[in-house]
């Protein structure tokens, strides 16, 4: 089944073919801005490694060094053998003229479909099948899909250095969903008049008020819970500074020997970042565990006091005072 457009519609080829009429005129009037806009967009329509060649040459005008040697090699990478002799010595000649003075980043990210961004700029779309060519200095990274938390992370690169970098999402926890409200039901009525009472009514037997227990279990058991959240702090914190030292003592003596290979230093520097992350999350339970143990405080220094027995009534005492003349009586009665 053939696709068909109505009658006086343009096709996407045609509306692209319009875009870079468009594009070519504001270039030749230097207006790089508006050329390189109607590019994106008739590539958007309809891909063509041509269009992409329009707008790496587009992009090294604007001084855009970094995105114009980007598309350099994707527009290698797309023409082989369809593009022209000329447009392909002409990417070349670019390529060789940018490259050293730009740094390479490949970046590794299992999750599929994120969107990177770098400086607020998009750079494409998770799976990055070539290195990122990036201006020497530092830049912010950010990769974000729907569904995950955003990640952001801060990059400095050197010209002609060539770095790897492993990124991860975090999937959002799921959004739980509201409890149904249950309506009342009415009381059912009363059918019958009552009878009065001919005997005294007896209270209700009093309901033994059980929070001072409640409070006093919870309060140990946040108590016991605050220890061992202190405890495990501690023990990863030793152990996190203990291998932080020696992975950092590694990663200095192999960065200080020439001509190691950047695999064996990112082997070494991910050592140090694990003894970092270690260091994080004792500091995490530590404070984990000094709320665990104010909380268990509160409960127990704020618990009810149960109550006071009342004072047992005193015996009827009955005396005689000397004389015969009166009797006194003392006690409660």
């Amino acid at each position: 089944m053939l696709l068909t457009w109505p009658a006086g519609a343009q096709t996407p080829k045609e509306q692209a073919t319009a875009l870079v009429k468009q594009g070519s005129s504001a270039y030749d009037r230097g207006d790089y801005a508006t050329a390189l806009q109607r590019f994106e967009r008739a590539n958007k329509l309809f891909p063509s490694y041509k269009i992409v060649f329009n707008i790496a040459t587009t992009l090294e005008y604007m001084g855009r060094r970094a995105e114009a040697a980007q598309h350099y090699a994707r527009f290698l990478r797309l023409g082989g053998p369809a593009a022209s002799i000329e447009m392909i010595k002409g990417a070349r000649a670019a390529l060789a003229k940018l490259e050293p003075g730009l740094g390479r980043l490949t970046l590794a990210c299992a999750e599929q479909g994120a969107t990177l961004r770098v400086g607020g700029v998009t750079r494409g779309t998770t799976p990055l099948t070539a290195p990122l060519y990036l201006a020497p200095g530092q830049h912010e990274l950010r990769l974000e899909k729907p569904g995950f938390t955003t990640l952001r992370r801060e990059v400095t690169i050197r010209a002609r250095e060539e770095r790897r970098l492993e990124l991860r999402l975090e999937r959002l926890p799921p959004a739980s969903a509201p409890t149904p409200l249950t309506p009342p039901t009415s009381a059912p009525a009363v059918t019958h008049r009552p009878t009065p009472a001919t005997t005294p009514a007896t209270a209700p037997p009093t309901a033994v008020d059980r929070s001072p227990h409640t409070r006093t279990i919870w309060g140990y058991t946040t108590l016991g819970l605050g220890v061992a959240l202190t405890a495990a702090a501690a023990v990863l914190y030793g152990v996190g500074g203990s291998e932080g030292a020696e992975a950092h003592d590694r990663y200095t003596e192999v960065t200080s020997q020439p001509g190691r290979a950047l695999s064996v230093i990112d082997a070494h520097r991910a050592e140090v970042e694990a003894a970092r992350e270690k260091i994080l999350a004792s500091n995490i339970l530590i404070s984990a565990g000094v709320v665990t143990l104010g909380a268990s405080l509160y409960l127990l220094l704020t618990r009810p006091r149960p109550p006071e027995a009342a004072p047992a009534p005193a015996p009827v005492a009955v005396g005689l005072v000397p004389g015969g003349a009166r009797v006194t009586l003392g006690g409660v009665f």
